[in-house]
């Protein structure tokens, strides 16, 4: 991921003022709306032991992107009296934030800047039928989509399941299946979730190439 528009912060001393606020117009008065997030911006950053010249660069910024429509936030940063960097943020914060620390708290920012990153991620887990004394079987729900900050967007969906004796010849078949997905999707990221016993199995079935692109578990 590209980070290089956050150089204009490191290139100045710390600390640092930095701010996360709401500026979304598709609310009523939304003058009255970034006044009160304004003040508070104020109140916080000044509570936290920031100089005046610094506080009042923030809010002196603060939700004067009015030509932006709609839903959307603003990330600001200020460093001894300066405006540092301005960010329109997509998506606005899920609640106001103001931070005077000597390390600037980039990461909010830095995630929404974020590509989306395709996955595969597949899901192990064990379902008893005490009801008909069925033998356990092993359930696996997996698919493929692409992962943005906070939100998970799938695509394909799958499931299989099968007797849990028969697991680690189910776990081959299931292996090469999502590994044809890994393939057609162009995944960057596997992520195996479930029982420990049942998701090594399968990784141990998977091609060699594969857990190259990253294995996660849960």
């Amino acid at each position: 991921m590209d980070l290089t528009f956050l150089d204009p912060v490191y290139a100045r001393p710390g600390p640092y003022a930095c701010a996360y606020l709401d500026t979304s117009r598709d609310v009523h008065d939304p003058e009255a709306a970034i006044s009160l997030r304004r003040r508070h911006l104020r109140e916080d950053l000044a509570r936290q032991g920031a100089d005046n010249a610094t506080v009042a660069v923030v809010a002196d910024i603060a939700g004067t992107d009015r030509e932006v429509s709609g839903r959307h936030g603003q990330a600001i940063f200020a460093s001894h009296g300066g405006l540092v960097l301005v960010e329109e943020l997509p998506d606005p914060p899920a609640h106001d934030a103001a931070r005077f620390s000597v390390l600037p708290d980039v990461m909010p920012l830095a995630v929404q800047h974020a590509p989306d990153i395709p996955y595969a991620a597949a899901t192990v887990h064990r379902a008893a039928h005490p009801e008909t004394g069925a033998p356990e079987e092993m359930e696996v729900d997996f698919q493929t989509g692409r992962w943005p900050s906070g939100a998970v967007a799938p695509e394909r969906r799958r499931h299989r399941s099968g007797p849990v004796a028969k697991w680690p010849h189910g776990a081959a078949e299931i292996a090469g299946e999502l590994a044809e997905l890994v393939h057609r999707s162009g995944a960057e990221v596997i992520v195996l979730g479930g029982e420990a016993w049942a998701r090594n199995v399968l990784v141990n079935r998977l091609p060699e190439p594969l857990p190259e692109r990253g294995l996660g578990g849960g």
